[in-house]
This record gives C-alpha cells, sequence and structure tokens, in this order.
C-alpha cells in the first residue's frame, strides 16, 4: 500500500473540473493594476496616490523631503552615511548591537569630539575650544564640559505590569537631551561627552540643533547593565567634566555615583522611585549643569555632598545606596524589584520622605527625615501578621502595600548597623547581592555621595551676578537649523 500525496488546493480544484475547463482567475486587486490607459500612461493605478508602490504586500510610502519639513526642518541628507543614527523625522536604521554611531564613535586612547557635521577633531589635552563658540553672554568665560547619561532603559521594568508605574519613553527622552543641550549651550558650555548605548539616543537627539559645538560618546565596551554606566560616570571625570545631567531613577544615580563618588549631578527624573532624582524642566537643568561646567558659578555655592549608605560586606568588595538598602529574607536576586513586603526585615534609609514611593515612604510615614538633615533612620520590619505595628505604605506607583513595623530609630551619621546572612541586599529598589549564611554586612549612612545641583539656586545666583545679560551683538537664541 503507498501513500497517495494530497494535491495543493489549486491542483484539487482542477482536479474536479471537467475536461475542458479552466480554473477560475483570482480576484484583481486594485494594487496590482498595470493598465497605463486609465491612469494616464504613468503606469500608476486609477484612483491611488502616487509615491505608493504596486507591488503584492503592504505598500510603502516613499520619503521625499517635503514629508521631513515638519517644523522648519531641514531635509535629511541624501543617503545614510554609514553608521549614522538619524533623527526623530528621518527613516530610522537598525544600528549593529552593542555598536554606537560610527561617526561619533571615538579612537580607542584618543578622547575625541565630533561636530554636528559629523568632522571628527581631536581634543587635546588642555585645549580651550579654540574656533568653537556656543552661543553665550557676553564676556563670559570659555566654554565648558558637560556629560549627558541618558538611560535608555529607565521607566521600563516589571514595575509596569505588577503595579500601575508609567512608562518613559525614548521620544520622551530625546526631547528632554535636546532641551538639556540647547540649556547648557545658553549658560556656556561648548563640549558634550555623551553615555554610549546601542539606541543612539543623545545623537539623534542632537543631530538637527544649529549648535556650534561639540559632541563625543564614550569609548567603552558594552555589558548592557549597569557597568556601563559606572565606567562612563568614570571615564566623564577623567574628560574633565564639570557637570553631569542624569536621565534615570534611583538605581541609575546610584550607579553614577559608583564611578563618581563626588560627582556634580543634575539628576532628573525618568525612572520608577524616584527619591533622588527631580521633577524639573530640562531647558533649566542643563543651563544649571552649564553655568556650573563653564565655571560661572561655584560648585559649593549651589550643591553640597548627599547622604549615602556605605555598604562593607565580608570577604567582598564594598557598595553604597542612595536612599535605601534594605535586608529581603530570600535566597536568589530574582527580578530585582521588591515585590514581597512579608520578606523585609531591615531597612536603613538616607532620606524618609512621605511624597515618595518605595522603601523610603514606609520611614517617611514613620519619621521624616529628610535629605539636608545630617542623620539617617532605621526600620526594622517584620511580616504584618506578626509585628507589633503594621502600616500601609507606597511601594510602587499606584499600588499600597501593608508593612509590619518592628521599630524605628534614627541613626547619627557614621553609626553602624550589622546584619548576617542569609539574605538578599537591595539597594535603591532593586535586589543587588545575596549574602551566604553566617556573611556579615555593615551598613552606615555617611554624607560622601555626589553634589546634586540645586537648579533654582544655581539660575538665582546667576541672575544676581548678571550671567544672562547679552549685549546689542547677540544674534538671538538657538535653535533649530
Amino acid at each position: 500500500m503507498h501513500r497517495v500525496r494530497a494535491p495543493a488546493p489549486r491542483r484539487r480544484l482542477r482536479a474536479h473540473l471537467r475536461p475542458g475547463l479552466r480554473a477560475p482567475p483570482r480576484p484583481a486587486s486594485p494594487l496590482r493594476r498595470t493598465g497605463r490607459a486609465r491612469d494616464g500612461g504613468h503606469g500608476h493605478p486609477a484612483g491611488l496616490v502616487r509615491g505608493v508602490r504596486r507591488r503584492r504586500g503592504r505598500p510603502r510610502r516613499r520619503h521625499r523631503a517635503a514629508d521631513r519639513l515638519q517644523g522648519g526642518l531641514e531635509p535629511a541628507p541624501a543617503g545614510p552615511r554609514r553608521g549614522h543614527v538619524p533623527g526623530p523625522l528621518a527613516p530610522r536604521r537598525a544600528l549593529p548591537r552593542g555598536r554606537v554611531p560610527a561617526v561619533v564613535r571615538p579612537q580607542r586612547g584618543r578622547p575625541q569630539l565630533v561636530g554636528r557635521r559629523g568632522d571628527v577633531a581631536p581634543l587635546l589635552a588642555g585645549a580651550g575650544g579654540a574656533g568653537v563658540s556656543g552661543h553665550r553672554a557676553a564676556g563670559s568665560p570659555a566654554g565648558g564640559t558637560v556629560g549627558i547619561i541618558a538611560n535608555p532603559v529607565s521607566g521600563k521594568d516589571i514595575r509596569r505590569l505588577v503595579a500601575n508605574a508609567p512608562t518613559s519613553t525614548l521620544q520622551e527622552k530625546y526631547t528632554i537631551v535636546r532641551r538639556a543641550v540647547i540649556g547648557a549651550v545658553e549658560a556656556g558650555a561648548d563640549r558634550f561627552w555623551f553615555l554610549s548605548e546601542p539606541h543612539g539616543l543623545c545623537a539623534r537627539a542632537t543631530e538637527t540643533l544649529a549648535l556650534d559645538v561639540r559632541y563625543g560618546h564614550v569609548d567603552i565596551a558594552l555589558r548592557f547593565d549597569e557597568s556601563d554606566t559606572v565606567r562612563t560616570a568614570a571615564a566623564m571625570r577623567d574628560l574633565g567634566c564639570g557637570a553631569l545631567v542624569v536621565l534615570g531613577g534611583d538605581g541609575t544615580n546610584r550607579a553614577v555615583a559608583l564611578g563618581w563618588r563626588d560627582a556634580p549631578v543634575v539628576p532628573i527624573s525618568t525612572g520608577t522611585n524616584n527619591v533622588f532624582p527631580v521633577h524639573v524642566e530640562a531647558t533649566l537643568a542643563g543651563a544649571a549643569a552649564g553655568l556650573v561646567a563653564s565655571g560661572r558659578i561655584a560648585l559649593e555655592a549651589v550643591s553640597r555632598p548627599a547622604k549615602v549608605v556605605e555598604v562593607e560586606v565580608d570577604d567582598e568588595a564594598g557598595d553604597l545606596a542612595l536612599v535605601d538598602a534594605v535586608l529581603v529574607d530570600e535566597r536568589f536576586v530574582g527580578s530585582r524589584a521588591l515585590f514581597d513586603p512579608p520578606a523585609l526585615r531591615l531597612a536603613v534609609l538616607t532620606r524618609a520622605e512621605p511624597a515618595a514611593v518605595g522603601v523610603s515612604s514606609i520611614g517617611g510615614l514613620l519619621s521624616p527625615c529628610g535629605a539636608e538633615e545630617d542623620a539617617g533612620l532605621l526600620v526594622r520590619l517584620a511580616p504584618a501578621g506578626a509585628a507589633p505595628r503594621r502600616l500601609r505604605a507606597p511601594l510602587a506607583p499606584g499600588w499600597y502595600a501593608e508593612v509590619g513595623i518592628a521599630g524605628c530609630q534614627a541613626l547619627e551619621l557614621g553609626e553602624p548597623v550589622e546584619w548576617r546572612g542569609p539574605g538578599i541586599l537591595a539597594f535603591d529598589g532593586e535586589r543587588q547581592r545575596a549574602l551566604a549564611p553566617g556573611q556579615r554586612a555593615r551598613l552606615r549612612v555617611e554624607r560622601r555621595g555626589p553634589r546634586a545641583l540645586d537648579v533654582a539656586a544655581a539660575l538665582r545666583l546667576a541672575a544676581l551676578e548678571g550671567a544672562f545679560l547679552a549685549d546689542a551683538a547677540r544674534d538671538g537664541g538657538v535653535g533649530l537649523r
């Protein structure tokens, strides 16, 4: 018994037809008509808009220069350059994983900056930026260097699924970077270093800005984890950045502090648990960074070191937290986010803010402790059913949970708190390190962290000193080319 092959659908239809008859033709598609008499001899189907292809499948619109002339933008250059990251209005071109655009990729071992035309100019040691002029007020000193660290994955973790946290999109971060750069140039900055990441976020955000400044990406080997931010912050310190603009949440700013402990930062909130970052207009945040980087105002006049939780673990490297360090009664790091209140055992807080979201809100609703106070807070936690007191606190945006309170006390700066494993140490809302049974961890609050710039104080001081006064020769503000 041999197996008979079943005919294809078309063949099966023909097999049932009588001899001499033909299979009915396929229904004609309006996108497949090729007659020339009905469309004036141009080969386009009647009734269709010119510019739609007549191939099978989804029609594709041809890119025209007129389509990009929105809001005064010039059309994108004809033909993409190799590795070029297009702007928000130009067709996107995928980059190889782990690579940054070739036109903004410095050579290894030789720091370089790239102008808006793509011309690479070496940044020699001690160079004062001769020949490069930003839009600055009359009589201002030489321009300064600003670093921008924009975390492309901040505001996109699991808390969008299990809670009601909002999502921070790449388009939103594009506009934040653009406004921050414009503000920094107005305040005196003329050089910028960017975090390297596969999205080319900063390159896309600045390519259509008509600014005579120089840009560059810090050249690192990407690992696609927080170590990229740590190494970038350390490199920006070595490259002479006078201030950093950081887009992210508490975790992103913690990574910056790991690489550059006393970094002068303007933290813009684009994360989930945002206690250390602030909600500020990016234009003004960039202006504050530019004022400090260009030397118009003194860093010490508008900032002071932030408090951090210093963490020491037996036989391991140290660590830190900017807002909270929590001991969790679990064995595995898992998804990192804290979503099991009964497993929380201990929390050491630099800031206990009642108007915050996350572990800091637990202490804030018990005994508030602000960023300016030279003290910390220790909260001992337990399962709600076995604790003498219970508290409902917002542990994530749109999510309240009940936690058990076993004790709460103030901590002086430098006062140690010890704990032995097993357990998981979570820093700034994310699980980070596992403690083995019997392994000891020592935590203490110190004022040895990054210097967060007070944007309002910086702009007020600059206004009192006349930093933004312009002469008659100045030709307006910066904008789009």
